[in-house]
């Protein structure tokens, strides 16, 4: 494969490229160990020019026309950024830095060269974090709280992909001064009334202005409106939903529903001042993009 490499960027090592214009390429192979991409060559004008970019192995190989290699400023395009190096004793090439990523999609715990290749998370303004299912042990609460003290502008943090063994449930005892929107719809286990409780309480939970979560029991959802005084919406999906059972199969052309014939939504105007919307989303909620586990509450704060 790198001989294959080897001839593609020789085919750019040309006058026209390299000294009229000064055009430089890349090659990227070995990015991912899947079937799908096991084989495929990245070939990619420098500086790269999309949104995206996506690192997924430590093995990861390139070659660049670029005198000197020298690609520290070809990622500046970036804004969203994809980085699950797992396990973390392996070490993602330094040959990357990307100095602009609006949104990061991570898993911990993160290898030793993370912070070679983001220097700075400045513009940092979404964050998406998870725990591999092989990790036995939660030895990482630092390092999450380094990335948001070192992220001025974030606004929103998610968290998913919860291993089954951790008891607790975020967002722990985070914080992060410019944090208004929580996530927590995409742990694959809802949380309980003890465990809302403590979110309510944490830094994070008491200045969370936008909400989403799964619950068990609906009792929490008015506990929560309750002691999180700032917030402003909230989009919850609940076990206790007869609705979700009976209507598996629903199909509507509109997103959203209006309440009638729902239950839950009946019991939360009964329980709420009329000064808050209640709307039900018709689009269900996947598990792995397979098993829907519920269909959302949207309820606007007035």
């Amino acid at each position: 494969k790198e001989q294959r490499v080897d001839d593609l960027l020789n085919s750019f090592r040309t006058r026209f490229w390299l000294e009229e214009h000064q055009w430089y390429v890349r090659c990227d192979w070995d990015r991912c160990q899947q079937d799908s991409c096991r084989d495929d060559i990245f070939l990619y004008t420098l500086p790269y020019t999309f949104n995206d970019y996506y690192l997924h192995d430590s093995i990861i190989k390139e070659k660049s026309t670029c005198p000197g290699n020298d690609i520290h400023f070809s990622y500046d395009q970036v804004h969203s950024l994809q980085y699950e190096i797992f396990p973390p004793t392996n070490q993602i090439s330094s040959q990357f830095m990307f100095l602009n990523i609006h949104e990061l999609y991570m898993y911990f715990p993160i290898d030793v060269n993370f912070w070679l290749v983001m220097p700075r998370l400045d513009h940092l303004k979404s964050l998406s974090v998870g725990i591999d299912d092989l990790v036995q042990t939660f030895d990482t609460l630092c390092q999450l709280q380094t990335i948001l003290d070192r992220a001025p502008r974030l606004y929103s943090l998610t968290f998913e992909r919860w291993p089954e063994t951790f008891t607790d449930m975020p967002p722990f005892n985070y914080s992060s001064n410019s944090v208004r929107l929580l996530h927590l719809q995409d742990i694959d286990r809802p949380y309980n009334h003890r465990q809302c409780v403590i979110l309510s309480r944490s830094s994070l939970g008491k200045q969370c202005e936008i909400l989403s979560i799964t619950v068990k029991y609906r009792r929490s959802i008015l506990y929560l409106l309750r002691k999180m005084t700032n917030l402003r919406a909230l989009n919850f999906i609940s076990q206790e939903d007869p609705w979700a059972d009976r209507n598996q199969h629903y199909s509507s052309s509109s997103s959203e529903d209006d309440g009638t014939d729902d239950e839950l939504i009946a019991w939360l105007k009964d329980c709420l001042p009329s000064t808050y919307t209640i709307t039900r989303c018709t689009e269900g909620v996947t598990e792995f993009g397979t098993r829907t586990i519920g269909y959302p509450i949207r309820l606007w704060i007035g």
